[in-house]
């Protein structure tokens, strides 16, 4: 904390990763700019010789002045010129930054292909040769590289503004299915775990032990096996298939959460703060790296990992428009998802295309509010007309994630709750066994009570795959991100199945 507050006070330049081409356009560079300076004073000597004498007549030494820089870029010194006279004590112009009264600023307006080129050097996704998996644009970093631009725009750039994407501290990879999660720090110290999840079409081993077919073949003692329907196997359903040489992303989008989900493990972690677009989309600058060193690309995105999304709309946005417009990345290869952030899913709906996974994990509001806190300010009813919304407005897919609690979720009753709340929508469920962390108070449900809560839902027209865990073996696996060790105090001892307590007296 110390050194992120010592980082705020003494550092003054600003990041130019994740900057829209809008905001690119309105850049702002301080009277200390020294090179900015260095023009305006030969400017002004300019300016004394004009009264003097006629410009043709003007044979100065001054190499700025003839320095097309002056005239390419439009520099405008002194104050605002376009503001009424009339504001004589600079109230007007007060609220924009400027007085009337105050010392000369500078404001650069260059062409618009330099914008763009500026645009471009951030962003454009042209390919390395010697690596074609690796953009050459990641090995770009310093503005000093930019030889598109002009030297002298160059320096101007760089007395205020850099390039980074954060740095990669470690990544662990999984020894069952090459699942990588990467730490990424910031500028200010803070850190975030993401994770690339190669495309797979082969089930590992321990899956293939607990197949669909298998487990209905092998229930036939179980208890459970009189509650659900077994008349009908769904289609095999394990991981996400692709072609081998492609990953999907988990982006994250705080550092830290405050949904405080009671089986997720990045819900005991501190809320720091939102993520900038620059960190988000950083993210995928760094994936891109690590992907390469594995022979592979990212080719999907997921926006599940630490914090809410939704909850840091506005940098999620820009983000996601970045991908789309600047790396060419399809909507239909992001997914973002939400605890049930109601005002936003209904902003979401009409301003972005991409999928949307709300984070359901319940049928009713009287467990959801103990597993899901953000049910008590969002109640199921608002929750779905939100997702009725969607469906209805958006044109991309919606599902629900529904996590297997052992006992808590996962009976007769909450499977057949559950093809009823959803009737009539044109969604999916994406099942996920409980992945286990320190402290944690659930158990994942038996795999062959998954099965057959799929398969009932498959009955009943809802596609409901099962996402059986990946990289659990380094805790990559959902819900068991956390880059803080410093957990929130009285967390688990307030929850209501803690230690051993009492189960809801309805499961």
């Amino acid at each position: 904390t110390i050194c992120s507050v010592i980082y705020t006070m003494t550092h003054t330049t600003k990041n130019l990763f994740g900057l829209t081409l809008s905001k690119i356009k309105s850049l702002h560079f301080h009277q200390e700019n020294p090179t900015l300076k260095q023009l305006y004073d030969s400017y002004q000597d300019y300016q004394k010789q004009k009264k003097k004498f006629h410009p043709k007549n003007i044979e100065s030494d001054n190499v700025h002045l003839k320095n097309p820089l002056i005239k390419d870029l439009k520099i405008n010194f002194g104050h605002n010129t376009t503001e009424k006279a009339d504001a004589d004590d600079g109230t007007r112009n007060r609220r924009r930054g400027i007085s009337l009264k105050s010392e000369p600023a500078f404001s650069i307006q260059m062409p618009e292909y330099r914008y763009r080129q500026i645009h471009q050097n951030l962003y454009k996704n042209t390919r390395n040769v010697q690596n074609p998996l690796v953009p050459l644009h990641t090995l770009k970093k310093d503005i000093a590289q930019w030889t598109n631009l002009p030297a002298q725009l160059r320096e101007i750039l760089q007395s205020e503004y850099f390039v980074d994407w954060g740095k990669v501290l470690k990544t662990d990879t999984s020894q069952k299915d090459l699942t990588t999660k990467f730490l990424t720090q910031f500028e200010d110290f803070e850190k975030v775990e993401s994770v690339i999840i190669p495309a797979s079409s082969v089930m590992p081993e321990e899956m293939e032990q607990h197949n669909e077919s298998t487990l209905l073949e092998n229930s036939q003692d179980d208890d459970d096996n009189q509650i659900f329907d077994s008349d009908y196997a769904p289609p095999p359903e394990s991981l996400r298939g692709g072609k081998m040489n492609q990953a999907t992303l988990c982006v994250s989008s705080q550092v830290g959460c405050s949904m405080q989900c009671s089986f997720c493990f990045t819900g005991t972690q501190k809320m720091k703060r939102n993520l900038t677009t620059g960190e988000i989309v950083g993210q995928y600058m760094n994936a891109q790296l690590v992907a390469a060193q594995r022979n592979l690309s990212i080719a999907r995105f997921v926006f599940m990992g630490m914090g809410e999304p939704l909850y840091n709309y506005r940098a999620v946005k820009e983000a996601i428009q970045i991908l789309t417009e600047d790396f060419g990345v399809s909507g239909k290869k992001i997914i973002v998802s939400t605890c049930g952030v109601v005002p936003a899913m209904k902003k979401l709906t009409r301003e972005l295309n991409v999928h949307l996974a709300v984070s359901l994990h319940a049928t009713n509001n009287e467990l959801r509010d103990k597993i899901v806190p953000v049910n008590r300010m969002f109640p199921i009813e608002e929750l779905m007309d939100a997702c009725r919304d969607f469906d209805k407005n958006n044109g991309r897919k919606l599902s629900f994630e529904y996590v297997m609690l052992e006992d808590v979720n996962d009976s007769y009753e909450d499977v057949v709750a559950l093809a009823k709340l959803l009737h009539g929508l044109n969604c999916s469920v994406n099942l996920i066994p409980f992945n286990p962390w320190p402290g944690s108070p659930y158990k994942s449900s038996p795999k062959n009570r998954i099965v057959k809560f799929s398969q009932y839902l498959y009955f009943h027209k809802i596609p409901a795959p099962i996402r059986w865990s990946r990289g659990d073996d380094t805790m990559a696996a959902c819900g068991q991100l956390k880059s803080d060790g410093e957990t929130k105090t009285n967390f688990l001892e307030t929850h209501p199945l803690y230690n051993g307590a009492k189960k809801r007296e309805s499961v």
